[in-house]
């Protein structure tokens, strides 16, 4: 089947004037529809977005019915482009591939529910089934907040007629901002934290530790949990209390301001300590590991010191060469001895090898003396922290009268794993070799 192709690169706002004998001479044959491609889907089904498109392959084919799907599926929002291009046959009618290619947002956020009065399940199947291209993780436009709005109260409606909705981005934790659907009321606000049950840490420092944190922030049950994980928890787990757990919360109306009063009662449990520790991956020696260690098995559990072991294990990595070592470690309770046991995962990654040395700043005295100094040998590993360390042994050794300001930089080659390092010298030594270069009309070096 012979195919004529014709490429359209169109946005729903995106109209260029031409004449009408133009738009003749280039207005393609109207014909049907043969196949329906998607391209460019990853978040939303190539099912949904046909389903959006309203595109059926036998149904009728031209530009103008392209173009409308294409702004169809620009309305909802949810694609920052929706390009398409089609090839028809010279067949009666015309036969019409058509090629749809989407470009999806990256920012989304999890969708979650508070104080609606209806199981989280059954809400989330009525949206799915109601939510032109619903997704568990949502774009925070107006448009999209209000779409999910409108149905979960409908489906909230059902059952209690009177509860207003809304939906916004709480980012409570910066780290993991998500989509909140609740009762469309002033949120309630924490006034202060009362603490009870505690023996091993003091009262006051508990209370000054998350009452510095928490008056002002939004009440909720993952709000709470957030405030008790970054303040009270790494306070006991310090002292190897790691299975500190919060049996009562009890919530009470504030007699000073709009806000509550929130009554904590701790359960510390017992004292927990190192376990074994196992690593999987690297090179690493017994005796290696032993001089990084700042705990043995039987000490308090503290995981700042298991922390501060997979630093050193990371730093030692990347003083070899490693310049995108991993370690990470899991911690596993053992509830029946109380121990915890720890298992170090380490991916060293490959060796970045030292290439070559700029030096800028400097004259033609200057530069030799510092290459002479530098160490670092062609193809031998890179150690990212030599570089400042060099620096800071030049200003010590004083070779340079009213020497200023000094910096460095490398740049790792991601194809061959060498490193360019430039170093970067100013003060008397550099505005001399600016000087020689103006002199001579060369323009500075960068």
């Amino acid at each position: 089947m012979q195919y004529k192709l014709l490429l359209c690169s169109l946005l729903a706002a995106a109209a260029y004037p031409q004449t009408a004998k133009q738009a003749q001479a280039k207005t393609p044959p109207p014909g049907v529809i043969h196949a329906i491609n998607i391209e460019g889907a990853r978040i939303y089904s190539v099912t949904d977005i046909k389903n959006v498109l309203g595109l059926n392959v036998g149904g009728r084919a031209s530009n103008d019915i392209f173009r409308t799907a294409q702004a169809r599926l620009l309305h909802t929002d949810l694609f920052s482009n929706v390009e398409y291009r089609f090839r028809f046959s010279y067949s009666k009618p015309p036969q019409y591939d058509v090629t749809f290619k989407v470009s999806e947002y990256d920012q989304l956020f999890p969708l979650t529910f508070e104080d609606l009065g209806v199981p989280a399940d059954a809400l989330r199947a009525y949206l799915r089934r109601h939510v032109t291209l619903y997704n568990d993780q949502i774009l925070a436009t107006n448009p999209v907040l209000q779409r999910y709005t409108d149905a979960a109260q409908a489906f909230i409606a059902q059952s209690n007629p009177r509860l207003k909705v809304k939906a916004f981005v709480d980012s409570d934790d910066p780290a993991h901002p998500k989509v909140v659907i609740r009762p469309d009321v002033p949120l309630p606000r924490i006034s202060g934290v009362v603490i009870a049950g505690n023996k091993a840490i003091q009262t006051p420092v508990l209370m000054r530790a998350i009452n510095e944190v928490a008056y002002g922030q939004r009440l909720s049950d993952d709000s709470l949990k957030l405030l008790l994980n970054k303040t009270v928890k790494p306070l006991y787990a310090a002292k190897g209390y790691v299975a500190v757990t919060f049996p009562k919360i009890d919530i009470e109306k504030s007699k000073e301001d709009e806000g509550y009063m929130v009554h904590l009662t701790i359960q510390e449990g017992p004292v927990f300590t190192f376990g074994s520790s196992a690593f999987r991956g690297g090179s690493f020696t017994p005796d290696d590991i032993r001089a990084m260690m700042h705990y043995k098995k039987g000490d308090v559990f503290d995981v700042s010191k298991a922390e501060q072991l997979r630093a050193a294990i990371a730093k030692s990595l990347r003083h070899d060469g490693h310049l995108n070592a991993q370690v990470t470690f899991q911690q596993e309770e053992d509830d029946k001895h109380d121990m915890v046991n720890l298992a170090y995962s380490i991916v060293p990654g490959p060796v970045y090898t030292f290439q070559t040395l700029e030096i800028h700043g400097l004259d033609i005295e200057g530069e030799p003396a510092i290459r002479k100094l530098w160490a670092p040998k062609p193809g031998k590993p890179f150690d990212p922290d030599y570089p400042e360390y060099f620096l800071k042994r030049v200003r010590e050794m004083g070779l340079f009268d009213n020497l200023g300001s000094t910096r460095s930089t490398y740049t790792p080659d991601e194809s061959s794993h060498t490193v360019l390092v430039s170093l970067f010298f100013g003060g008397a030594a550099g505005e001399k070799q600016k000087e020689r270069e103006r002199t001579n009309g060369v323009s500075e070096r960068p």
